[in-house]
């Protein structure tokens, strides 16, 4: 007889990871060249010098830096795990429940961005004032 789910194959992600900016509960990607980060901000990839993959801030209105893999940095070097998915304390005071987005140099911002040549992507939902279940849209809105 088949079940509705399986257990064993369940996720569950905490709501409040911790208190530091940085602290998650999640899916972790390990790997490209070890890049210094810092817990919190949203990063990409970057293709530098005969193909070394690195981590560079990711930003709504910097071309090649909003619309590839985004993740959060968990710590201070890309080596620690880049948070792909999940919930991250970000340290942010956001509104409970409304929508993230990426903003500039890799900040997270609840004002979606507005102007020309801007990049609305929605990256999570705030699940309190400081934490938010990141799971970026890989969908993005150029702002003409």
């Amino acid at each position: 007889m088949a079940h509705p789910y399986e257990k064993q194959r369940a996720k569950v992600f905490v709501a409040n990871p911790g208190s530091s900016t940085g602290d998650y509960n999640g899916d972790l990607l390990h790997c490209f060249n070890a890049t210094a980060t810092t817990a919190g901000l949203v990063y990409t990839t970057l293709v530098v010098g005969g193909g070394t993959v690195i981590w560079v801030p990711a930003d709504q209105d910097v071309a090649g830096r909003y619309d590839g893999i985004l993740a959060i940095a968990t710590g201070t070097n890309s080596n620690q795990g880049m948070l792909i998915r999940g919930v991250v304390t970000t340290g942010e005071g956001l509104t409970l429940g409304g929508k993230v987005y990426l903003g500039d140099g890799g900040a997270l911002t609840q004002t979606a961005p507005s102007g020309s040549g801007d990049h609305v992507r929605v990256v999570g939902y705030a699940l309190s004032a400081t934490s938010i279940y990141f799971n970026p849209d890989n969908t993005y809105i150029e702002i003409a």
